[in-house]
């Protein structure tokens, strides 16, 4: 004789222990998202009145008013001469010009603009020498045809 179990081919699914599990996980992230949202604003430093001085890092130094130093422009022509500011230069002086000009400070720049005609290889070998000079100072500049 079959009991009443065995005779029921449909299995029985208890729900409620998954949907303990899925409320768990559910209060898991929305503490999550909680905790690492968090609001982010600026602090700001108000003065006490309109008479009183603003803090020492906030005013200006006497290196904000100096004058930007220009930066230097190297070209490449296509006859193989090479020129700085529009003035023909012999090639053996162009690296001591480029580091007297570098050794003026950090925002001393160095451009070089190749005309189209010169090979790319000759331009990368070039710029590759200057950059040894310079690093990050030095950058190969494009010239806008209107």
């Amino acid at each position: 004789m079959r009991s009443r179990h065995q005779a029921s081919s449909i299995p029985e699914v208890n729900l409620i222990p998954m949907l303990n599990v899925l409320l768990g996980v559910l209060a898991f992230f929305v503490i999550i998202t909680l905790t690492l949202s968090k609001p982010q604003g600026v602090t700001v430093v108000l003065p006490a009145d309109a008479e009183a001085t603003p803090p020492e890092d906030l005013l200006e130094t006497e290196e904000e008013d100096e004058e930007p130093i220009p930066p230097m422009m190297i070209r490449l022509l296509d006859s193989g001469q090479i020129a700085i500011d529009d003035e023909p230069i012999p090639e053996g002086e162009v690296e001591p010009m480029v580091q007297e000009h570098l050794a003026q400070g950090d925002e001393a720049l160095v451009f070089l603009l190749a005309d189209a005609t010169i090979p790319y290889e000759k331009v990368m070998d070039f710029i590759l020498d200057m950059k040894r000079l310079g690093g990050d100072q030095v950058s190969l500049a494009l010239e806008e045809n209107s």
